[in-house]
């Protein structure tokens, strides 16, 4: 806006290019945040294995089911090969977004240059909106750097939240019958 207000002929042709800025910087959001999903659910699935596996330690041991385990979990925790895909696809819209301020730079440095050979406007205006324009494109690619963290941090918050929606089905007695008396255990001095 900056840019616009001290010279709008200058700025106005860097338009363009900011919006294809922020869709690059988007599509790398975006997927980012579905290759972080997508890791994490081998992650989750070898580790629900393994829990299972060294809570019944004694019993994996007695009957020399190490390799199986070890292979099983192997099994769990291999990559989704889709996830190679959304890696691309971001590091490709990281890069259109690092690329978008050296071409935003060149453009401006171009048809500034040519409206100042037409004398359609002065050194100082140029200067100002190629500080304007350029200042604003740099922050837009330097907050794209930390969308890795960002995609992190809202898959982490999404699988704390999974968390603590949680309903345990062993805990939950809803639509369980209720006992006949006769049949309902009862407790005396520590033995039923």
């Amino acid at each position: 806006i900056l840019g616009l207000v001290l010279s709008w002929k200058t700025s106005v042709v860097c338009l363009a290019p900011i919006f294809v800025l922020f869709l690059s910087g988007w599509l790398n959001i975006s997927m980012l945040e579905k290759y972080e999903a997508i890791a994490q659910k081998p992650a989750d699935r070898a580790a629900s294995y393994v829990s299972e596996n060294v809570d019944a330690i004694k019993t994996v041991a007695a009957l020399g089911r190490e390799a199986e385990t070890m292979r099983v979990f192997d099994e769990r925790a291999r990559a989704d090969p889709k996830r190679t895909r959304c890696l691309i696809f971001g590091a490709g819209g990281f890069a259109i977004s690092q690329a978008m301020i050296l071409f935003l730079s060149a453009l401006v440095f171009y048809w500034g240059g040519t409206l100042l050979s037409k004398n359609e406007v002065d050194i100082t205006a140029l200067y100002a909106s190629f500080e304007a324009v350029i200042i604003a494109a740099f922050s837009a690619g330097r907050l794209f750097t930390f969308v890795p963290d960002y995609s992190r941090a809202t898959n982490s918050f999404k699988t704390i939240s999974g968390w603590i929606n949680r309903k345990p089905l062993v805990a939950d007695t809803q639509g369980l019958q209720e006992l006949d008396v006769p049949f309902r255990s009862k407790v005396h001095d520590g033995s039923y």
